[in-house]
């Protein structure tokens, strides 16, 4: 967006530079613009602006004489062979073109890049698309999240109007980090889980109870820990964690 300051610079550029063009628009007065406008850029580089914006609005005005696309295309570039305009090749032809529409879009441009001397570059910079941020690179709360939404989906047994869902979520964060840094996380991810199913889990578990009921720990400690993981396992499910707090004390008998 053209800051205030920038908008006076460009107008106070333009009124400097805007090259007076007449108005009175026949096929002579167009070639006859147009052929002075390749002069100017025969004479070098202190009129050569000058001379591509009139030769632009020359093109402009006899473009408009023929319709657009087909044949109407193929007359235009048979008018300025006719006329001698042919000179340039296709591409300074559409950066004068270019130049010629907008005199203040133009300048504009020419202020942004100053170091850009010919017309030609200034419309490459304008064509120009800018370029693509970089995707947010996941954190690890993202990276389990994407697990248990891919576990969901791999899991035969689970409800198909859940493992939608889990789809919908998971091309979220496809969508959010790209798709191919997810699919590549997952694959891993994948990999990794293979090697843990080599390993008897049950000790491991046994010596984490152990620790969690342990009074050498510090009992804050251990009820942090313990949060830690319901915080993990609902997702931060405020609803869920109720309804197991709910169950518990509903079956705190039935062991």
């Amino acid at each position: 967006m053209m800051t205030t300051q920038t908008k006076e610079n460009v107008d106070m550029m333009y009124k400097e530079n805007v090259v007076e063009l007449p108005t009175v628009n026949t096929e002579a007065t167009t070639v006859e613009r147009a052929k002075a406008g390749l002069a100017k850029v025969a004479k070098g580089e202190a009129l050569a602006t000058e001379g591509w914006l009139e030769y632009g609005t020359g093109l402009n005005e006899g473009r408009e004489r023929f319709p657009k696309g087909g044949q109407g295309d193929k007359d235009f570039g048979a008018w300025k062979v006719a006329q001698q305009l042919d000179g340039p090749n296709d591409m300074e032809c559409l950066a004068a073109m270019w130049a010629a529409e907008d005199l203040e879009r133009f300048y504009a441009i020419q202020a942004k890049y100053p170091q850009v001397r010919t017309v030609r570059g200034l419309h490459a910079k304008w064509k120009k698309p800018a370029p693509k941020q970089p995707k947010p690179k996941m954190d690890k709360d993202d990276q389990r999240k994407v697990r248990k939404l891919q576990a969901v989906i791999d899991d035969p047994a689970a409800d198909p109007n859940t493992v939608e869902a889990c789809r919908r979520k998971l091309d979220g964060y496809k969508t959010a980090h790209g798709e191919e840094a997810v699919d590549d996380f997952i694959e891993q991810a994948k990999e990794y889980e293979e090697d843990y199913q080599l390993v008897d889990m049950e000790p491991i578990m046994d010596s984490i109870t152990d620790i969690i009921f342990s009074d050498e720990y510090d009992l804050d400690w251990r009820k942090a820990q313990v949060q830690d993981w319901l915080s993990k396992a609902f997702d931060d499910d405020d609803n869920g964690m109720i309804a197991e707090l709910n169950f518990l004390k509903e079956h705190k008998n039935d062991w």
